[in-house]
């Protein structure tokens, strides 16, 4: 065989400058397994989640790794995931062991880091009572006020785990906060406005409605009903229908493109009960200002609103880059979580 031959050249030349040297196949030392260089990490940066909510972590292994297999592991029970990019979740509140390993014939490579999961109260609009054109707007009357424009109500329009979501109606208007389980996504046009442009809710057949309204003095948003401060930790949005199709096709307003790198920003501003505000965070629900931006979002997509802190409650207001600001400035939310 080669390797014989290969094995006894070697031993002839090591008996030039050695008195004694022992060779023979029982003597081959075979490669020790390599240990390859793996690491785990967190899309939003840490590791932390709160219940309910999806942490996702990538493996990322050593280039040399090819055509290995990867394995996720929970507090020591194998995942069924089988990818370098793994979603954790889970209702058991404290920490979690989550362990990434990548193997082939060469070797293999671990790692593993400690995930925390902290309480949460997940607000997803499934208990609303809808009526029977499945939109609640007017839910139990709180005010009246007067405007140049005439007169209108204000409405708790909805309320669940001690957070209030307000509405305003005018005969032939409205603006504020709706629940919904409309998804048509075909209709365009203001009659549609109840809509989200996707098949269903985040988690549910249930979401809310906001409409910006561009009314003066009367703020969209929700508020922690107590006027106590609490930390809102993040909530999934997406477009309305009306809103999408008007950016997608175009009609009252124009439709978006990539050479104008038109946008749709949602800005969200925190106050805490003493009026002070505390931050903003923005979320653009229609990018177009780079050739790979995301153009109109049309899946649930995840904000995080942890860097407003403590906050009593929040307003949403909405921007666009049309010149001739008509884009609809309605947006959909949903799974609003609250830190415990």
């Amino acid at each position: 065989m080669k390797m014989n031959k290969f094995l006894a050249l070697l031993c002839a030349a090591a008996t030039v400058g050695f008195a004694t040297v022992s060779c023979s196949d029982d003597d081959v030392v075979p490669p020790s397994p390599e240990v390859f260089d793996v690491s785990i990490v967190s899309k939003t940066g840490t590791f932390e989640v709160v219940q309910q909510d999806e942490l996702e972590l990538a493996g990322v292994v050593n280039p040399r790794l090819t055509s290995a297999t990867y394995i996720w592991a929970v507090d020591g029970v194998a995942q069924t995931s089988t990818d370098t990019v793994f979603k954790f979740t889970s209702n058991v509140i404290g920490d979690h062991i989550v362990t990434f390993s990548a193997i082939n014939e060469k070797g293999v490579g671990t790692k593993t880091v400690t995930v925390k999961v902290v309480p949460a109260t997940i607000i997803d609009f499934e208990n609303a009572s809808l009526n029977s054109d499945g939109i609640l707007r007017e839910g139990t009357l709180i005010g009246e006020d007067d405007m140049i424009y005439g007169h209108f109500n204000i409405w708790e329009a909805y309320s669940e785990a001690g957070i209030t979501f307000k509405s305003y109606t005018m005969p032939y208007f409205w603006w504020g906060c709706e629940i919904s389980n409309n998804h048509d996504m075909t209709t365009a046009g203001y009659t549609n406005d109840a809509s989200v442009y996707h098949t269903s809710g985040h988690s549910g057949s249930k979401f809310a409605v906001f409409y910006d309204g561009m009314v003066p003095d009367y703020e969209v948003g929700f508020y922690v009903s107590d006027s106590t401060n609490k930390v809102f930790d993040h909530f999934y949005v997406t477009n309305s229908t009306y809103a999408a199709l008007e950016m997608l096709n175009g009609g009252m307003g124009k439709q978006f493109t990539y050479a104008d790198r038109d946008w749709f920003k949602l800005t969200i501003t925190g106050f805490d009960n003493n009026g002070t505000e505390k931050g903003t965070v923005e979320f653009y629900l229609a990018d177009f200002r780079t050739a790979g931006a995301v153009g109109v979002v049309t899946e649930w997509t995840r904000v995080d609103l942890k860097p407003l802190g403590a906050v009593q409650k929040l307003q949403f207001s909405m921007t666009t880059s049309d010149p001739g600001g008509y884009t609809p400035s309605y947006f959909c939310m949903d799974d609003l979580a609250i830190r415990e």
